[in-house]
């Protein structure tokens, strides 16, 4: 089987062109780009990056000052900050399921204060104990 070759007519044969510049490239051309554009962090991204933020600091300072139960406490009551205020932001919320979620958060954020105030106590008490010795 032979390749079948296809010719055009010339447009306007004998006749001489006119010179056209040569067209920009818009916007709308599709350029392969080396880098990816910056993707916008969600809001539940932002609020993760927050929460570790928040949790790192917490168990850094309580590890600082109380050392392994100061370090618990401290990651307690981050997370019970972190949680209060995710509850404090929805609370009033329209759509019942963003309600729901909030009353978990807040939930959530007491018992975490609650076991922060123990584990702080812990502290305290060994604190008070080697003290004593």
């Amino acid at each position: 089987m032979e390749p079948t070759i296809v010719s055009f007519p010339d447009v306007g044969a004998g006749q001489e062109q006119p010179h056209q510049p040569p067209v920009a490239a818009t916007s709308s051309a599709t350029v392969p780009a080396a880098i990816p554009p910056p993707a916008v962090a969600s809001p539940s991204q932002s609020g993760a990056g927050v929460g570790l933020l928040l949790a790192g600091t917490g168990v850094a300072t309580g590890l600082a000052l109380g050392g392994v139960w100061g370090a618990i406490a401290g990651l307690f009551y981050a997370g019970a900050l972190r949680n209060t205020v995710r509850a404090a932001r929805t609370w009033a919320a329209p759509d019942p399921a963003t309600r729901d979620e909030a009353v978990r958060s807040a939930t959530v954020g007491v018992f975490g204060g609650f076991l922060a105030v123990i584990a702080t106590l812990q502290v305290t008490q060994r604190g008070s104990a080697k003290e004593a010795s």
